[in-house]
């Protein structure tokens, strides 16, 4: 998913886009609700100042499960669990481009992977796009 506009245009964007103040327009984009479902999972996505609320109702168990049921991510199972490289159509691959998507729960790093983080009802997730030092 590309955001065709922004408050201002970033370094590392090469996407097409426009900056603007207009809240209302940008408000109605940057908040998006996917399925239906007992559990609701709210997401923050953050790339620099840009952040992206995903709203996901859903009977999955784990994160990796929700956003799997929607396509939101695109990776592989690895031995030590599962490597996201694309978050809403968005590539973070560290052999690729020295990035990768900075998982937090409620604010805190988690120190488990996606697939096996469990969906709880109370809990705020963020991934953040972050580049390797």
């Amino acid at each position: 998913i590309h955001v065709p506009f922004c408050r201002s245009k970033c370094m590392y964007c090469d996407f097409y886009s426009l900056p603007t103040k207009d809240d209302k327009l940008m408000d109605g984009y940057l908040k998006a609700i996917y399925g239906d479902g007992a559990n609701t999972l709210s997401i923050t996505v953050t790339m620099g100042s840009k952040s992206i609320l995903l709203t996901i109702k859903t009977n999955a168990a784990t994160v990796k499960d929700a956003l799997a049921e929607h396509e939101l991510i695109h990776g592989e199972q690895q031995g030590i669990g599962y490597m996201m490289t694309t978050l809403i159509g968005i590539s973070a691959d560290y052999d690729a481009d020295g990035a990768y998507w900075a998982f937090k729960q409620n604010g805190e790093f988690v120190m488990t992977g996606i697939d096996s983080t469990p969906i709880t009802g109370d809990a705020a997730y963020e991934f953040v796009y972050t580049l390797a030092e």
